[in-house]
């Protein structure tokens, strides 16, 4: 009896796990997909592509013949300063100024105050200073057929930027070298006047100097003995007396400080002066009176 009742719940639990697991199997047919499938709706237009601008063409290059022709090829550094006489400075065209009476009368308009040298026309400026005018293959020659020595240039113009003055100091300086001409003029041995850095065009320091900023100051070879020659000199071997001479008439100008290792030839000692002058034109009652009376002789320093 037992046996039959354990048989018997037995066959009912196997028929309750058969209802169970029916329940949970697995119809493949109630994922199937209907019968019937809507449409996909049609795609959308899509916009005009916007028109790429058209390519601009190249520049041609113009031919050989057309370009502008290359620099000429400046003479070595080192060249006699004699290949130029003073003769030859009246003929050497001016490269960077117009006729210098005309300037002049503007110079001397911009230091009185009746001009800005922002509307000086016949002048080059840069920094408010304007540039000392100079000639030749090199800009050697500078005015009154003075020399100026090692300019420096523009590695892409060729145009000389170590020739940037005060207005004030450019009126006194060419007051001095013309009023030094008619008592020493340079057919006299040791006499022609040599200058070299003033102020850069564009840059404050240069050269390594800190004392040419403002274009007040300029750098001058002193006096040789015998025939000029684009050299150093130091003051044991110049021409003392000249040198002492040329000084004395810058001081009367109004230049102060000047700084030259010689103090027998009226220079102040300063380091790194031995063989060169180091003359300042700035603003004061001397160098202002002798800009307003300052008349260019175009019969001592040529028509430019």
């Amino acid at each position: 009896m037992k046996t039959f009742a354990t048989m018997l719940a037995g066959l009912m639990l196997f028929a309750l796990n058969a209802q169970a697991q029916s329940q949970f199997m697995f119809d493949p047919n109630q994922f199937s997909r209907p019968s019937s499938v809507p449409e996909a709706p049609p795609p959308q237009e899509r916009p005009p592509a916007i028109p790429r601008p058209p390519v601009k063409p190249k520049p041609e290059r113009p031919p050989p013949e057309s370009r502008p022709p290359a620099p000429p090829r400046l003479p070595p550094v080192n060249t006699p300063a004699d290949a130029i006489t003073e003769a030859d400075t009246r003929k050497q065209p001016c490269t960077s100024c117009s006729p210098m009476e005309k300037n002049l009368r503007d110079l001397q308009a911009v230091v009185k105050g009746q001009l800005r040298i922002g509307d000086l026309s016949s002048w080059k400026r840069s920094r408010g200073l304007v540039q000392l005018p100079t000639r030749g293959e090199r800009g050697n020659i500078g005015p009154c057929g003075s020399f100026h020595y090692n300019p420096d240039r523009d590695k892409k113009s060729g145009e000389v930027v170590d020739n940037y003055t005060n207005p004030l100091t450019a009126c006194a300086f060419m007051s001095l070298l013309q009023d030094w001409k008619k008592r020493c003029p340079d057919s006299q041995k040791g006499c022609r006047v040599a200058w070299g850095d003033i102020s850069h065009k564009t840059a404050q320091r240069f050269n390594g100097h800190s004392s040419h900023k403002d274009g007040t100051c300029i750098d001058l070879r002193p006096m040789r003995n015998g025939s000029f020659d684009n050299a150093p000199l130091n003051y044991p071997n110049s021409d003392r007396a000249t040198t002492a001479a040329f000084i004395k008439m810058a001081k009367a100008k109004g230049a102060s400080p000047v700084l030259y290792n010689d103090p027998k030839a009226g220079g102040q000692y300063w380091d790194g002066h031995s063989n060169h002058m180091h003359i300042c034109f700035k603003a004061n009652k001397k160098t202002k009176d002798v800009c307003a009376n300052y008349k260019y002789d175009a019969s001592v320093c040529g028509p430019n």
